[in-house]
């Protein structure tokens, strides 16, 4: 099955990288598709405590939840979208890039 959105970027992955790309996208008024296969800094919540991320946040799973906001603030304003499925495949072209996820939707 073939979904298609008119965004500006396209990230797979919505841990620390993927959400900082995102919001920034986003407070640049450009529009980004956000691609996750469990839940928002989902690898995040496992890390007991953290000293080498700026912010202050002294656990993991409180920075996940710091992120989870931030894309939701996005979200409210309509500049970011959020997709849930593993992405196997991205492929750029010319005009368009796309995911292929593991349930067969591109």
């Amino acid at each position: 099955m073939n979904l298609a959105w008119d965004a500006d970027l396209l990230v797979v992955g919505a841990g620390p990288a993927g959400v900082a790309a995102a919001v920034m996208a986003s407070s640049l008024r450009m529009t980004c598709v956000v691609v996750e296969a469990e839940q928002v800094g989902a690898k995040l919540r496992s890390i007991g405590a953290l000293e080498n991320v700026p912010g202050g946040w002294s656990n993991g799973t409180a920075l996940a939840g710091a992120l989870a906001g931030d894309l939701a603030r996005h979200q409210e304003l309509g500049r970011v979208s959020m997709l849930s499925g593993r992405a196997v495949r991205v492929a750029g072209h010319d005009d368009h890039a796309e995911v292929a996820l593991d349930d067969g939707r591109v």
